[in-house]
Formats: C-alpha cells, structure tokens, sequence
C-alpha cells in the first residue's frame, strides 16, 4: 500500500522512495508509494529526464512516468486520450538486474488495452546513479539511458503519441511482476538527484523559432 511516509528527503538533496515491510498483529503489509505532480504541473511535450539510483531487491520496482487522468479517454485516438509513458521501469527479474523498459500503454486498461514497449541493457543499475529521458514531439517518443538514444516510437510506424497535459510519477510499486517480495531484505529504496523538463519556448513575432527552456 502507498504511505506518505515511504517517500522523503534525505537531507542531502535527494528524494528516496523505500518499500518497508510492516508486520502487526501477525499481519505483514508492505508499505511504498512515490511523488506525483497531478494537478501541480503537466506538460505537454518537452524533454524529461531524471537521475536515479534504482533499488536492489526483489519483488518491487521502481518507475519514472507520465499519464494522464482519465487516460484513454477517447478510445481509439491517443493523442486526444492519453498515453501512459514508462520513461523507465526497473525490478531485479529483468536480466538479472542489469535492464530496464522503457513502455507506452493507450486505449485505456480495460478490452482496449494496447501496449508497445523495448528492454535495454543498462549495469550496475543498483549501485550508481543513470539518468533516464524521453524526447516527447507531436510525432515521437525518443528514449534515453545515460544520453545514449535507446529506442523510438513514431506516430508514422504505428506508434501512439500523446497530445495531452500529463502528469510526472516517481514510484515503488509491489507486485507479482517484480517476484516475491517475501524474498525481499527490506526496507529497500529507489533514491532521486534530480527531474528536470525542458520545453520549448513560443517564438517571439518574427522568430522561426527559438530554443528549450526549463
């Protein structure tokens, strides 16, 4: 279950985001959660990049994303309905712990669910920090790990592409995807340097265009 207290500062600049196991009553609940901007702040298109140091146990992963509330709402249009954009998913089953995915999910999370995604080799996933990005356009996905381009996903090849303000997630969720997490030596955190956005500036009157601001 998501708790307020899962997520916190650490003094020295970082966000850090723990999955704890809480045991009462003979009953063990695992308690995680994740910062989110709905309502704060909501971009649309832009480049989005974070740099994070991505937990070590099993049984949970961590995610930087986008979505929107309500996403696939048209169904059928993904530009007027919303993608929900996994820059980057992480949990220790994925190549042994030295990959992460990077996700686009449309049309909803019901009988119109679709979903098109890429695994990239990335090591020490657990130890240093990487950065992860996305270049959103009207026309693409561009995905990065460590600045190096790792996959594409074009509106011309098939691909859905978001026209919609969208929301940023930081998070730890639990679940079967991840493995058992009763194997898990917890707590266990995903730690966060920093986000950063950059959008491009309107053109003034006369500009053909001008560069990204942040």
């Amino acid at each position: 279950m998501n708790t307020a207290e899962a997520a916190r500062l650490d003094g020295e600049g970082h966000l850090v985001i723990t999955t704890s196991r809480v045991s009462e009553g003979g009953k063990t609940e695992y308690h995680t959660g994740g910062a989110w901007t709905d309502g704060l702040y909501e971009p649309t298109f832009g480049y989005l990049e974070a740099r994070i140091r991505l937990q070590t146990q099993r049984g949970h992963w961590g995610a930087f994303w986008l979505n929107c509330s309500p996403m696939g709402s048209p169904v059928g249009d993904a530009g007027a309905g919303g993608v929900e954009t996994d820059i980057m998913e992480f949990h220790q089953r994925m190549q042994g712990g030295n990959a992460v995915q990077h996700n686009l999910h449309w049309d909803g999370y019901g009988k119109d669910h679709k979903s098109r995604g890429h695994e990239t080799s990335v090591q020490r996933l657990g130890e240093d920090f990487h950065t992860f990005g996305v270049l959103w356009t009207a026309e693409e996905y561009v995905f990065y790990v460590d600045g190096v381009e790792t996959w594409r996903s074009r509106a011309k090849d098939g691909g859905p592409v978001s026209h919609r303000p969208e929301h940023l997630i930081l998070s730890l969720e639990v679940g079967d995807w991840a493995g058992d997490i009763a194997e898990a030596e917890l707590p266990d955190s995903m730690e966060v340097d920093w986000v950063r956005v950059w959008q491009r500036a309107e053109p003034r009157a006369g500009e053909v265009g001008s560069g990204p601001s942040s």
